[in-house]
Order: C-alpha cells, then structure tokens, then sequence
C-alpha cells in the first residue's frame, strides 16, 4: 500500500498550473476538470481541479516537500517569486533561524504557501 496522490483545493487552476511548473514538477495528467503533478523525484502527486474535493482553500496544510539540497532548492524557488515564510531547525534549546549549522539530513526547514494558501 502507497499514497500516490493528495487532492488539494485551488481557486484557479490555470493559476495552480503555472505554480506547479515554477517549481519543476511534471504535469502527468490535464483531462476535463482535474489536473495532475508531481514533484521532481516523487513517489506522489498532488491533484486539483473542478469539484474534486469539498476542502476549503487553504485547508490543504502539513505537505512536504524533501531536498538533498535546500539551498539550491530555496533559490529555484525565489525565482519565480515563491516566498518562504522561515527557513529554520530544531536545536537542543529549541527552533532556530537559518539552516541547519551541519547541514544533517531532515533537519533544516522551510515553509511556503501557494497561491490559496495550501502549506
């Protein structure tokens, strides 16, 4: 058993479309009212479109994104104008700002939001 997809709510697709692209996902899928993407090295998708799901925008929240590389990763972002919110890990005494001083892997964080509000 996998999870191969998670539908989330978006106001305009042809807006959702463009955001997905920036960040280099590959569309599987555009038929009739849903569309398809999926991140670059991903085991999953995310799906959105017509009345697919009842979600409120913004209601989608808690989804990962996983890098080898975040620094290369927050500049392909900034490129198309996606804003990171905070890029930040967990030390012994409690959150920090910045990344990770050892660059360990799934220690360094950030987050950003799409154009509804989905995180």
């Amino acid at each position: 058993m996998k999870l191969e997809a998670v539908l989330i709510p978006v106001s305009d697709m042809d807006r959702a479309k463009h955001f997905c692209q920036s960040l280099g996902c590959r569309m599987d899928a555009a038929r009739p009212g849903i569309v398809q993407f999926t991140p670059p090295g991903s085991g999953w998708s995310v799906q959105f479109g017509g009345n697919h799901t009842t979600g409120a925008l913004s209601s989608a929240q808690g989804l990962w994104l996983i890098v080898s590389n975040p620094l290369a990763a927050l500049d392909k972002m900034a490129t198309p104008g996606i804003a990171v919110n905070e890029v930040y890990y967990i030390a012994p005494k409690g959150k920090r700002q910045g990344l990770h001083p050892e660059r360990l892997s799934y220690r360094s964080f950030a987050s950003f939001k799409d154009l509804d509000g989905n995180h």
